[in-house]
């Protein structure tokens, strides 16, 4: 019967602890470039063609923060 080694609960969390300061980490040094993308994407002139113009949008810095957010999860996973 193969023995199955069950990590510590102490090693899970300060794993989880340790991954969280790194998403902080990466969000912080990466939120002026979702910021700068998401800026640029309004103000380009192209930004306001075709149905999304009609559909309105949240705060800069929500959308910035989401997609930042969504995209260091995506880039994170293991």
């Amino acid at each position: 019967m193969p023995t199955t080694h069950k990590l510590p609960e102490t090693t899970g969390r300060k794993r989880r602890v340790d991954d969280e300061r790194m998403f902080q980490l990466l969000f912080l040094l990466s939120f002026p470039i979702f910021l700068a993308i998401t800026l640029s994407a309004r103000v380009l002139p192209g930004a306001k063609s075709g149905d999304d113009a009609r559909v309105p949008r949240g705060s800069l810095f929500s959308d910035a923060a989401t997609t930042a957010r969504a995209t260091l999860a995506i880039a994170l996973h293991e």
